[in-house]
């Protein structure tokens, strides 16, 4: 998977829906206000998502990883924060992504 589709995985996480002829909209609004503000709403093309490369867009869903931890995925955010305290974003972003990946499966185990 290329950092494109990791960053479609993120978005989806962060409760971002696929919207036709609009975008991506961000429909929990996690990032902070002067991301709306700039972009003059919360919908977005896929080249503007930038949870790879903004600090402003990526701590959002780290805040969100922490809140949504599950038994086996402590091991996962300290790798997060590892990345965070050497200011490496992209690593930062791969970490997380993995959370999520390991999140979603936990999920889809899960009988109805």
């Amino acid at each position: 998977m290329n950092t494109e589709q990791k960053i479609l995985v993120v978005a989806k996480f962060a409760g971002f829906t696929k919207e036709k002829n609009l975008g991506w909209y961000d429909n929990e609004m996690l990032l902070p206000q002067h991301i709306y503000d700039v972009n003059q709403g919360n919908c977005f093309n896929e080249n503007e998502l930038l949870f790879s490369v903004s600090w402003d867009w990526l701590m959002p869903i780290i805040s969100k990883c922490r809140e949504e931890q599950i038994h086996g995925s402590q091991y996962l955010i300290n790798n997060i924060e590892h990345r965070l305290l050497k200011n490496d974003i992209l690593s930062t972003f791969y970490n997380v992504f993995e959370f999520i990946q390991f999140y979603n499966n936990q999920l889809n185990k899960i009988p109805c």
